[in-house]
């Protein structure tokens, strides 16, 4: 799934848009971005079918509120740190999906195409690390590949608000830019998945997602303008690679999870 957004969205999408926008003028390209998702809704109308919903589904297994399990939640050290680190995570990832492409035109000095050229050939890539990133912690485990992928993502941000218009800026961009989006399932899904029995998974993966897309997804784009507006693109840059030297630090924290058995973790959970 993740790999399927990339192609889309990060690889064909500023191709497509910079293009348009060279070609005419931004509001064009937000009006061709805006026909592309119709287009999906209607597809999406004509081939989804609906799933019928049985609340017994859960096979029996314990049947709580909402409320006890949001309170089981909170208790949880991998879960909190999983809302914590998406929040940083999603604060650097739109950083740069916002503002890479303005930042290599307006401060790196490349024409608009190039700079969406740039950011399409990190989408390419990106489609590979949504695949190699978790599979790399399958090896090596959650705890240290969470770390280690934090402080690569932590790399770029730095190099770029060092030296702007330099190849390396563009080189380190292009390898790593598609590390953050990657990163994500792992606390919306793996961490959570691998820290928690089955019954929680869906309040728990929910309201990580929730929060995580609310506060760096919708409310951190909308801080960062108000500072590029008053200080520049590299300012936002820089506190992209703040959030996830943050992260990295706080993912010390984490409890290790691979290789955990679930069966034995609900039995646990039902005691």
């Amino acid at each position: 799934v993740a790999s399927g957004v990339n192609v889309i969205a990060v690889s064909m999408g500023p191709a497509v848009v910079t293009r348009v926008a060279a070609a005419s003028n931004w509001r064009m390209s937000f009006l061709v971005a805006g026909i592309a998702s119709l287009i999906v809704a209607l597809a999406l109308i004509k081939v989804l079918r609906e799933v019928p919903f049985s609340q017994d589904a859960a096979g029996g297994e314990k049947k709580e509120s909402m409320w006890s399990i949001i309170g089981k939640l909170m208790k949880n050290r991998n879960v909190i740190l999983s809302f914590i680190l998406g929040i940083l995570c999603m604060c650097g990832y739109w950083t740069l999906m916002l503002y890479a492409t303005l930042f290599f035109s307006t401060v790196g000095g490349r024409d608009i195409t190039s700079a969406g050229a740039i950011v399409s050939f990190m989408g390419v890539l990106a489609v590979v690390w949504t695949i190699f990133v978790p599979k790399v912690s399958d090896f090596m485990g959650r705890k240290p590949a969470l770390v280690m992928w934090f402080a690569l993502c932590a790399v770029m941000p730095f190099v770029m608000f060092g030296a702007p218009s330099s190849m390396g800026a563009v080189i380190v961009y292009a390898l790593v830019g598609g590390i953050p989006g990657a990163v994500i399932p792992f606390f919306q899904a793996i961490i959570p998945g691998e820290s928690l029995p089955n019954y929680m998974l869906g309040t728990a993966s929910g309201l990580i997602i929730g929060v995580s897309e609310i506060v760096g997804g919708a409310a951190w784009p909308a801080i960062a303008g108000i500072i590029a507006g008053k200080s520049g693109y590299p300012t936002v840059i820089l506190i992209a690679g703040i959030a996830f030297t943050a992260g990295a630090v706080l993912s010390l924290l984490l409890k290790e999870t691979k290789g955990k058995n679930k069966l034995d973790q609900n039995s646990e959970e039902e005691k």
